[in-house]
């Protein structure tokens, strides 16, 4: 009786999360007094939003999925805040849009970087610690929370469902970005994905990446980037990736990360 009771409860509560819209947190990188990378007039800040408001327009048209923005405007917002807002939004997916620079004005293309359990390259190091530096904007409390083993367990087990479906979440943007109509619009660098140490990224407990979308610094990514058409085109195919991954989530064992959050 009472494994018939757990079973009818397990289904009751997926029952409710399939019906619910798919919640995707679509974090605009930066803002505010926070430019992030800048060329001429341009800033990074800016660009991101675009995006951002890009894809929360195309994700409006399916009643299946529902886009909720980090911020609307160009304004600061400290990482924690991005982070706890999707948490209290019971979002499913994490999903943070940037612009990379670089001093080699040759570096182009796209990256895809998910959460770090391995000691990172000096490259993402870098970027990481540049991206990081929105907590100057936080507030720093210094407590610790006292947990028990089996708490400590738990999230430890959590931790890594979550990097692993966000891997599979970065794999899913670089399979989907190689296919028509998007593979001649986008320039994927040679290792595209990569693990970083991202703030941002930790503070959420659900799949999450980051998108260096293109370099400012790159004179072709730059025309690409500030082009109103071509960030449509970053916004559809970052919308198709996310139901082909939804579509993963729902075939897969991995899928359970979705229900606890939901409670």
């Amino acid at each position: 009786m009472l494994q018939l009771l757990s079973f009818l409860i397990v289904m009751t509560l997926n029952s409710v999360a399939l019906a619910m819209p798919f919640k995707v947190m679509i974090d605009a990188g930066h803002g505010g007094t926070d430019a992030g990378a800048t060329t001429g007039s341009l800033k990074e800040s800016q660009l991101t939003l675009e995006i951002a408001k890009k894809l929360e327009t195309i994700m409006g048209q399916d009643s299946e999925y529902q886009a909720i923005l980090t911020r609307k405007s160009d304004r600061d917002i400290p990482l924690s805040d991005r982070c706890q807002k999707a948490i209290q939004e019971n979002a499913d997916l994490f999903l943070s849009i940037h612009m990379n620079s670089s001093p080699d004005i040759h570096a182009r293309g796209t990256e895809i970087y998910f959460q770090s359990q391995m000691p990172p390259d000096e490259e993402s190091m870098f970027l990481a610690s540049r991206e990081n530096s929105e907590i100057g904007h936080d507030e720093e409390t210094g407590r610790t929370e006292k947990k028990g083993d089996l708490a400590v367990i738990i999230e430890d087990i959590n931790k890594t469902q979550s990097v692993y479906a966000s891997e599979v979440f970065a794999e899913t943007i670089v399979k989907t970005w190689k296919k028509n109509p998007w593979k001649k619009t986008f320039s994927l660098r040679d290792e595209p994905i990569r693990q970083g140490p991202f703030r941002v990224l930790a503070g959420v407990p659900i799949p999450s990446v980051l998108v260096e979308v293109g370099f400012m610094t790159h004179k072709e990514d730059l025309q690409k980037l500030k082009d109103p058409q071509y960030q449509i085109s970053v916004a559809e195919a970052l919308f198709e990736s996310i139901k082909n991954f939804k579509e993963k989530i729902d075939k897969s064992e991995f899928s359970s990360h979705i229900v606890p959050h939901r409670l």
